[in-house]
């Protein structure tokens, strides 16, 4: 698949300066090379399976569906599961911000730096276009079983506690 440097390369400048946001690093007045080389030096040392456990239940479900199919899915089954990025210009996104108040947890994921799109260059017949983790994000994951049933013995084993949405109580209110 890609690796980190190619797909923050397939972002805009401005979708590159949103992302920097999230690792507090001011790209203003650098220009998309300078910006893709910093990104990926942040998002290298990001430890994913730490990071995903602070992420909301709905977008860690998202982040975990595309680890679990092997750090690749097709667009349509999983915007079907996880909702739609949406696609703007420069100026729609300077006036609606969508990395304030993201439609759903996929758009969520992809102004967080955690999900990229891009047509699969694995399958020579079929040019399906997918959302994917670039390699230094997906291979932090190999070592680590997803199942939830219980590790097998001498495997390490990821456990990621997803609060369900109906769950939360919140604190009484003093009046």
């Amino acid at each position: 698949m890609y690796d980190l440097l190619q797909a923050l390369s397939d972002h805009d400048l401005p979708t590159l300066r949103i992302i920097g946001e999230w690792y507090e690093l001011d790209l203003t007045g650098l220009q998309k090379p300078a910006c893709v080389n910093k990104l990926s030096d942040a998002l290298s040392r990001v430890d994913m399976p730490e990071e995903i456990t602070y992420l909301p239940p709905e977008e860690s479900t998202a982040f975990l569906a595309i680890i679990e199919a092997g750090g690749r899915i097709p667009v349509a089954a999983f915007e079907r599961n996880h909702g739609t990025v949406r696609q703007m210009g420069p100026g729609r996104m300077e006036r609606e911000e969508p990395w304030l108040d993201p439609v759903s947890p996929a758009e969520s994921l992809w102004y967080r730096g955690f999900l990229y799109r891009a047509f699969d260059d694995n399958d020579d017949s079929n040019f399906d276009e997918i959302y994917y983790l670039p390699n230094e994000l997906r291979d932090q994951f190999d070592s680590l079983d997803l199942e939830s049933d219980g590790a097998q013995e001498g495997q390490e084993q990821l456990l990621i506690p997803i609060p369900a949405p109906d769950s939360f109580e919140p604190a009484p209110i003093d009046a």
